[in-house]
């Protein structure tokens, strides 16, 4: 026995010498094992091994035929049966197939069985080896290889099986195997852990073979993912327990998937992302101090989903009585009227007109508007505003004869300013005066119930009304001394030297705050300090108020206005916080406001009352603080007041503001007048900017965006506007046309529209490739020619590229035709003279024909049409001509030159033949 497992193993290793020849890693590994390799044991081995081989010989793979899922699953000895057949029947003479023959066993398992032994790791981790199972599918299953080395292992009684193999319960005692055996297997690609393959290394047969029920295959869990209607913040997602808190850098979809760029339209619409919840919260309208409650984004616990919102953004005040349209489109009109009008090069521009005309047109404008809407908040503000240019700019009646008398026209402007707030305040003072003495107030004595209200009246310059209510109070002497506040220097001062005495003798403690502080007004000391406390005339005054205090009883009658706004100004604004008594010119809306917005330069905001007295005093003032909108109100986009205002001063001589900021300001207005529909009047403000490619841009661009193809009245009435009244080219207007047309795959309309812009180039490529195809086709040649006749003459058809091979050979091809239809159409005239000039221009026709280009199916029919329509009126030339001018040779040759189909040219050719023997030429000189 022992001698005969001796010459067994001899065998084997001459044998496998010579089938491992130059693979030298792998027959050492042979002879390695064969060093303890038992008979028994490797007799089982190579079973194995050869079945692997076999395998992978044959190419087997998971059978997904229809054909085997019908018949049911292969048994597996007429499998084993087949393959060794094959086997056999492919190499006879090979080493293992000499040893399976002296084993008694089949081939394609000692093949199997050796492959595992002797593969490489890297063969291993690439190529799939396969045994043949009866699963419940139907199908062949994966064994990885690691399977059956480890097999073979513990049958050899290694105890420490690999790294990273899959590890067996238990070993393989003699030739019994253990119980069940979990291993890792490979089923179509998916490395499946635990699955029982006990079954599978039955297959494996010795001398003892031992049947095993069916393998058992566990059916992997199927999770179907639902839209949950909800977005999961990042924190509570799969990404940030894979990515960590950083940003997902692996996967720029899950960095960038929710992020959003936010994206203007036309007429001031934004798109922006936010919420379900936030949109369900938040108004359908609402002003511009809520804007962060639709751009806030998503909140804590917010889970709703994403929504895309449009946001339009226009200025001025949509809940006012007054529509917008009625507040602008007057003063747009009179700036119309009083603009002069230039150009340069072909684009038009405006500029304002010097003088005082549409100063005075603005302001009867804007009394005009207040009569009509006299509670409206903006609309009585912007006639404060023109009423004090009037006084301080306008044409005044005093100033008519004494125009150059400086003093004089000081004090003039003076009172005309003293006149604008008395006019401004009068009905704020008057309100004030009767709610105080309308309200008790017992912490005050009976006889001075009235003062506040004489306060009140002095604040306004309404020293009669005051000098009244002092009488009516019996308060004789306290109305004396109110009398003379708008006199004489003089009692000015003895009023204030009456107050320092009392001061001096501790007298004043005696005598009310409110009495004092009249009588400190009356002296014209702004503050004063009493046994009361320091007492200040200013106290609870708004700046105009406060302003007219420094006015009327600070200055003297002689003063000029810049004097009065310099004290002013060191009322509010002295280095001193002890010297400031005075309310700053903060604009109206900040009283009831408590937003205060700062320029960029981080410069404080003041009325623009306040600014228009600044440039009165001082012509140097900045116009860009002037011209800003938070002046006069609390929205940033309207610019209504600003751009009027600023052609004004422009006509009156105030030309220092940057063009960035006068750019700025047109486009500004021009973006607000285009949001509310008045897009025509947006193209106005444009023609004011001063760079010429700029504006020409920009007036473009808005036609672009709101030309129409429609014949609505309405609308035409605006494009007549922009042609008449602003002298704009029509041919922008077509030119926009023309885009929209294409837009729309309006071809004929675009063409047409091209022409009148006298885009030449352009057009000829439209009819070419939209147009001139279906014209042929169609025989509209009318309609083509019209086309063309635009094109033809030689400044226009010289500036397009290939013009004499695409729209010159369509206009000469309709000439010619027209030309033959006149000519065939008279009767009795000799057709000698005007067959040789269609004989030219047939001959000069024809071999055009065939450059034409053709890009489409339909090109090549326009051509063959063309073609087609040459030969018959060759034709009617050959019949017609009765002197021979024209001979049917000439036919011929034209048809053997034109890109004629082939039946259509052997017909032509044959009618050639009627008249004179012509050979028909070949099919290979005919052209298809």
């Amino acid at each position: 026995m022992a001698h005969s497992e001796s010459r067994m193993l001899s065998i084997t290793r001459h044998k496998e010498k010579a089938y491992f020849a130059g693979r030298p890693g792998k027959q050492k590994f042979f002879t390695l094992l064969g060093q303890f390799v038992t008979h028994d044991d490797f007799v089982e081995v190579i079973q194995g091994l050869e079945t692997s081989l076999s395998l992978q010989q044959r190419g087997l793979a998971l059978l997904e035929d229809d054909e085997l899922m019908e018949d049911g699953p292969l048994k597996e000895q007429e499998l084993n049966d087949e393959i060794d057949f094959d086997v056999e029947k492919m190499d006879s003479q090979s080493p293992t197939s000499q040893l399976a023959r002296e084993l008694g066993t089949s081939t394609h398992k000692v093949q199997l069985m050796k492959a595992s032994f002797f593969m490489d790791d890297n063969e291993l981790q690439t190529e799939d080896y396969m045994e043949m199972t009866h699963i419940p599918t139907g199908r062949l299953m994966q064994i990885h290889p690691n399977v059956l080395m480890e097999e073979r292992r513990l049958r050899l009684g290694d105890l420490e099986p690999p790294t990273g193999i899959p590890m067996l319960r238990s070993r393989f005692s003699g030739s019994e195997l253990s119980p069940r055996h979990k291993v890792a297997i490979n089923v179509k690609g998916v490395l499946l852990d635990g699955v029982d393959v006990t079954p599978v290394l039955s297959s494996v047969k010795g001398p003892t073979q031992r049947h095993y029920p069916p393998l058992r295959m566990e059916k992997p869990r199927t999770l179907i993912l639902h839209h949950r209607h909800e977005m999961v913040p990042l924190k509570s997602s799969t990404v940030s327990r894979v990515e960590g808190e950083g940003p997902c850098f692996s996967s720029p979809g899950l960095q960038l998937g929710r992020s959003f760029r936010a994206g203007w339209g036309r007429e001031g619409t934004l798109l922006t992302l936010t919420t379900q919840r936030n949109a369900a919260v938040v108004n359908l309208r609402g002003s511009l101090k809520d804007l962060d409650s639709y751009l806030g984004g998503r909140e804590a616990g917010d889970r709703s989903q994403c929504i895309v919102q449009r946001l339009r953004l226009t200025g001025g005040d949509q809940h006012a009585s007054v529509s917008f349209r009625e507040t602008v489109e007057g003063h747009l009109r009179i700036q119309l009227n009083h603009s002069v009008k230039k150009i340069e090069g072909n684009c038009p521009a405006l500029s304002p007109a010097t003088g005082l005309d549409a100063l005075h047109a603005h302001c009867i404008q804007a009394d005009t508007l207040g009569d009509s809407c006299p509670n409206e908040p903006y609309v009585t503000y912007c006639l404060q505003v023109w009423e004090l240019c009037v006084a301080l700019w306008g044409s005044l009646p005093e100033l008519e004869d004494y125009s150059d008398n400086k003093h004089h026209t000081t004090n003039v402007r003076r009172n005309a300013l003293s006149q604008w707030l008395e006019g401004v305040l009068s009905p704020l003072v008057k309100e004030e005066a009767a709610t105080t003495l309308n309200r008790p107030n017992a912490d005050r004595a009976q006889d001075e119930a009235h003062v506040p209200a004489v306060l009140s009246q002095l604040s306004g310059n309404l020293i009669l009304d005051a000098c009244n209510l002092l009488q009516d109070s019996s308060d004789f002497n306290a109305a004396i001394l109110v009398a003379q506040s708008a006199g004489s220097w003089l009692p000015r001062q003895q009023m204030e030297q009456q107050l320092i005495n009392w001061s001096e003798v501790s007298a004043d403690k005696f005598v009310s705050p409110e009495r004092l502080q009249m009588f400190s007004l009356v002296a014209g000391v702004p503050l004063f300090s009493s046994a009361h406390g320091t007492i200040n005339v200013c106290k609870h005054l708004d700046w105009k108020r406060a302003f007219g205090v420094h006015l009327w009883y600070m200055c003297s009658q002689a003063s000029s206005i810049t004097d009065a706004l310099l004290k002013y100004e060191e009322a509010f604004d002295s280095p001193e916080s002890s010297n400031r008594y005075a309310h700053p010119p903060d604009p109206l809306y900040f009283e009831g406001d408590d937003l205060q917005p700062e320029t960029s330069s981080g410069r404080a905001v003041w009325d623009l009352c306040y600014h228009l007295l600044k440039l009165y005093s001082s012509r140097s003032h900045p116009l860009d603080q002037l011209l800003n909108p938070a002046t006069h109100t609390s929205d940033p986009l309207d610019y209504r007041l600003c751009w009027f205002l600023f052609q004004v001063l422009t006509a009156l001589g105030y030309t220092h503001l940057s063009d960035y900021s006068a750019a700025l300001l047109h486009t500004s207005f021009a973006s607000q007048l285009e949001g509310l529909g008045l897009w025509h009047w947006a193209v106005f403000v444009l023609l004011h900017l001063k760079n010429q490619p700029s504006r020409q841009a920009a007036i473009q661009d808005m036609i672009d965006r709101h030309v129409e193809l429609s014949e609505d009245q309405e609308y035409r009435e605006k494009e007549e506007f922009l042609v008449e009244k602003l002298d704009i080219p029509s041919s922008w207007i077509h030119r926009a046309k023309a885009t929209l047309a294409l837009v729309h795959n309006r071809y004929k309309d675009a063409a047409w529209y091209m022409i009148n812009a006298g885009l030449w180039k352009e057009s000829h490529q439209i009819i070419m490739k939209h147009i001139a195809a279906d014209a042929i086709a169609n025989e509209n040649y009318k309609y083509l020619e019209e086309l063309l006749a635009a094109l033809v003459p030689a400044d226009r058809s010289g500036t397009i590229a290939g013009w004499s091979s695409t729209g010159q050979l369509l206009w000469d091809f309709l000439q010619v035709l027209k030309e033959m239809e006149g000519l065939l159409s008279q009767q009795g005239v000799s057709y000698g003279y005007h067959l040789e000039g269609l004989r030219s221009k047939l001959m000069s026709l024809c071999p055009r024909i065939n450059m034409l280009p053709c890009h489409s199916a339909k090109d090549r029919l326009c051509q063959s049409e063309i073609a087609q329509h040459v030969v018959h009126l060759v034709s009617r030339l050959v019949l017609v001509d009765v002197q021979g001018n024209v001979s049917s040779e000439v036919l011929a040759r034209l048809v053997e030159q034109l890109p004629l189909p082939k039946d259509f040219a052997r017909i032509e050719l044959r009618h050639a033949i009627d008249y004179v023997d012509v050979s028909v030429p070949p099919d290979d000189m005919l052209e298809v």
